[in-house]
């Protein structure tokens, strides 16, 4: 364990740290990182951009959970939903810009996937100002295969 965390795969019993470090790994093994160069590089960004918001709101859901002392509605309010609405905001420009069902591109990447499943997580009158990240999560959700990951209850 490089950093003494998880999570941490094991690839010809060599430890890879990080989780998006091993996500940029799975996907160019699995093709889902862009099919150019430059779609790697728009997944990249994504997937920092995504990394800046899920600090950004760290406080309110360690106050949410007990975690840390913190008054939960006061940090949903005033830590939460801004950066919320900035950051889905850029996503759903990514998607828009698009002009596919994907976030980068005309096919999956695991960008898609990583944002898919935080919209999962989001409660649905928080979404109501990105009905397109809502939709964009059932259609990445019903691609056959993460259907079937979903299912066996991964995630």
């Amino acid at each position: 364990m490089p950093f003494h965390t998880l999570p941490v795969l094991y690839v010809d019993n060599k430890p890879l740290a990080q989780s998006h470090a091993i996500a940029r790994y799975l996907a160019r093994q699995f093709g889902i990182n862009g099919k150019t160069p430059w779609q790697e590089a728009q997944v990249n960004s994504l997937a920092d951009q995504f990394k800046e918001y899920q600090h950004q709101v760290h406080p309110y859901f360690m106050a949410k959970n007990g975690i840390h002392p913190g008054d939960a509605q006061t940090l949903y309010k005033e830590v939460f939903l801004p950066n919320f609405e900035k950051n889905y905001q850029f996503f759903t420009n990514f998607l828009n810009e698009s002009g596919s069902d994907y976030l980068v591109g005309d096919s999956l990447t695991w960008v898609d996937l990583l944002i898919a499943q935080n919209t999962t997580d989001i409660a649905s009158n928080t979404l109501a100002k990105f009905p397109e990240m809502e939709e964009h999560r059932k259609r990445i959700h019903t691609i056959p295969r993460v259907k079937r990951w979903i299912e066996k209850g991964v995630i």
